[in-house]
């Protein structure tokens, strides 16, 4: 998978607080605004007009998240909401987070919850996790 990077947030990689895995998907979205008219006179012919000079690019990327960092990650960037430099195979955009989500379904623990696991060093290593998916909506910036 390739690197979707949110301002200093690399998704692509696993966290230093645990096995968290990659993003899910980014999906990106533009459309343009068209009209359709009917030309006046005999017969019924129709022209479509596009009515937007510019259109905006928006992304819906999608983060599985198991740990705190990239639960936090996530809270972070919808709570500043931007705009910040959206890095992907698609290319760079200087975005706003318009949207985010954060969903558990059903049979996920609430937050926060212990993981256990085995460290590198051999030993048991503890941390709180907030299990769920986010869901960010980033807009394209005009300003």
């Amino acid at each position: 998978m390739v690197d979707f990077i949110v301002g200093d947030y690399n998704f692509s990689k696993d966290g230093p607080d645990g096995p968290d895995s990659k993003y899910k998907t980014a999906e990106w979205h533009k459309s343009n605004v068209v009209v359709v008219k009917q030309i006046p006179g005999k017969g019924k012919k129709f022209i479509t007009i596009r009515t937007s000079d510019k259109t905006l690019w928006e992304c819906t990327f999608v983060q599985r998240c198991i740990s705190t960092e990239r639960f936090d990650w996530c809270k972070d960037l919808v709570e500043r909401g931007g705009p910040f430099p959206v890095t992907s195979a698609f290319g760079t955009y200087s975005m706003y987070c318009v949207d985010g989500v954060f969903k558990q379904d059903e049979g996920f623990p609430e937050p926060p919850m212990m993981i256990h696991m085995l460290s590198s060093e051999g030993g048991d290593a503890s941390y709180e996790a907030f299990i769920g998916t986010w869901t960010l909506k980033f807009l394209e910036e005009n300003d």
